[in-house]
This record gives structure tokens, sequence and C-alpha cells, in this order.
């Protein structure tokens, strides 16, 4: 009977603990905040405000007839396709942050005139479509975070080893 006072009281601290655990982590940071971390933006150099490059499937072939639109704060600034070597020229492209559509892929660049980083490349390479990825199954898919996991997966082995320990082997009393 002791066992299981303690197995019950260890569940009712567990439930409690995750009942506070996913608030703690939700006010740490959103998911939409780790993604937008995680985003790398290219530096491209357009000296004469035409950029040229090549689209590709996730494979790596060459792509043709793609149709390859370019968006600066939303609006459209141009659109072309590309040719039989999967080859595109977009012209009359000013500075900023632009977006670049090819297929179903998005690509954000930061286009510059002059002054450009001494990593800016002079081309871009687009990609028509987007492999799946994979997910981290503890907060992906399961829903907690690390620590919560952690919590469960040790509050889980404790209560077996409680279990299996327990010495039940006393002769009950008769009135």
């Amino acid at each position: 009977m002791k066992g299981f006072n303690l197995v019950a009281n260890s569940l009712v601290g567990l439930a409690c603990l995750g009942m506070i655990m996913p608030q703690v982590t939700a006010l740490a940071q959103s998911p939409s905040t780790q993604f937008a971390q995680k985003i790398q933006i290219a530096d491209i150099a357009v000296p004469h405000g035409v950029l040229k490059g090549k689209v590709v499937n996730s494979q790596g072939q060459l792509q043709t007839g793609v149709v390859i639109t370019a968006s600066l704060h939303g609006a459209l600034v141009c659109q072309v396709v590309s040719n039989e070597a999967g080859e595109f020229a977009l012209s009359n492209l000013g500075t900023g942050l632009h977006e670049f559509q090819a297929g179903e892929a998005i690509s954000t660049v930061r286009l510059w005139r002059s002054a450009a980083p001494p990593s800016a490349r002079s081309n871009i390479l687009l990609v028509s479509d987007s492999p799946a990825r994979g997910q981290i199954l503890s907060h992906r898919i399961i829903g907690m975070g690390t620590l919560t996991t952690a919590v469960v997966v040790t509050g889980a082995i404790i209560t077996a080893v409680v279990i299996a320990n327990d010495d039940n082997n006393e002769t009950p009393a008769s009135p």
C-alpha cells in the first residue's frame, strides 16, 4: 500500500508539472520566431540591375519553362520564363530584400547595386520544388519540449522501479 501511495503521488506531481511546463516553454519563444531565426538570406550583387541565374529541381536537374517572379515588399517587380538550358535573366531590379518564386519554392535574397559585401554572389540558383524534410520527434510530433520529455520519461522509469520493488507480501489482517 505504501508503494501505491508513492506511485499515486508521483503521478499527481508529474501531471502538475506537465501543466506548468508547456506554458513556460511557450513563453520562451514561439515556433515562428525559431523558424525565422534559421532563415539565411543570400547577398547578390546586381551592379546594372540585371540578375542572371539558373533553375533546377531538388535532384539538381536543369528545368525549362519555369516561371520565375521577383517581388519587392509584396509587389510584383518582374517575371520571366527559364529557357532550354534552365537559365533566366531578370532586369530592372532595385536593391533590398526580394522574393523570387520558381515553381513551388520561394527564396528571399538581398540585392545590392553598389557596395555589396565581399561574400555577395553575382548570380542565383533557384530550386523549383521543395524537398520533404524530417522533423524532430520530441518537439514537432509529440508536441513536448526536450525538458518535458525528459521529465515524463524519468517519471515513467521511477514509477516502473517503484512497482517492481513493491513488497506486497504482507498477510492481510482479518477483522
